[in-house]
């Protein structure tokens, strides 16, 4: 009898085992989706998180090299009026013969008046550049 009762304890503890076997192996597949389903979310979360972070460096990098290139504009334009101005000065400092040298005082008017001239071509190209949109306000 005794025998009989340790048997049938064995038997439903088996059965036990198998079930609770069983519900862990379902449980183990349904912890499993979720956790993959929820890994997969987050990497999507992440991903998505990512490239908008990207794109948000892409416009500020863009930000500031269209106004790198609005500086090298000005710059252009400021050495090209310098230029013209180097040009008459370098026209009229070579050792030619003109009526200009006879002239007492005349030097610094002439000296203000191209470099009055050579601002206002600057100014004028700023201004067209302005117009045309290739600045910005």
């Amino acid at each position: 009898m005794n025998v009989r009762k340790w048997h049938k304890m064995l038997c439903y503890s088996n059965a036990s085992m198998i079930r609770l076997l069983d519900f862990s192996i379902h449980l183990w597949w349904l912890f499993s989706f979720t956790f993959l389903k929820l890994t997969g979310f987050l990497n999507f979360q992440v991903r998505e998180y990512i490239d908008d972070t990207e794109d948000y460096v892409n416009i500020q990098l863009d930000n500031q090299r269209n106004e790198l290139i609005q500086l090298q504009l000005i710059l252009t334009i400021a050495s090209f009026a310098i230029a013209v101005d180097t040009l008459i000065a370098g026209m009229f400092g070579m050792n030619i013969p003109c009526q200009l040298y006879q002239i007492h005082g005349i030097f610094g008017y002439f000296v203000g008046s191209s470099s009055t001239g050579c601002l206002f071509l600057f100014l004028l190209v700023l201004g067209y550049a302005r117009w045309k949109k290739l600045l910005g306000s």
